[in-house]
């Protein structure tokens, strides 16, 4: 895991606890230093989850065998493309842990 910066040094955002996060490497690197996307849906700017404010289960869920993440909102949906939360490497992981009873997560 890396700290994430949920609102950019680069723009503006300071090193403190309410800005820090934790991501995955990849989570990390897709983000950059984005704080919204556009949501190919509703074709409006809307931002990318921040887990310090923002509430998992209202923007995600599961895809029906629990491989893929979903994006339930604007906000999910968005997250869900820009940070590539379903790239190949987090399915495959999501098949392994389900296998072995830890996945979904409660």
């Amino acid at each position: 895991m890396e700290v994430d910066h949920t609102f950019p040094v680069s723009l503006g955002g300071k090193t403190e606890g309410e800005n820090l996060a934790l991501a995955c490497h990849g989570c990390n690197q897709n983000k950059q230093n984005r704080i919204a996307g556009m949501d190919l849906v509703s074709s409006t700017s809307v931002a990318i989850y921040n887990p310090r404010t923002m509430v998992w289960e209202e923007h995600f869920g599961w895809s029906q065998d629990t491989t893929l993440v979903v994006g339930k909102t604007a906000t999910g949906r968005v997250t869900v493309r820009l940070l590539k939360l379903n790239r190949s490497g987090l399915v495959n992981l999501r098949r392994v842990l389900e296998r072995s009873g830890e996945h979904p997560p409660d």
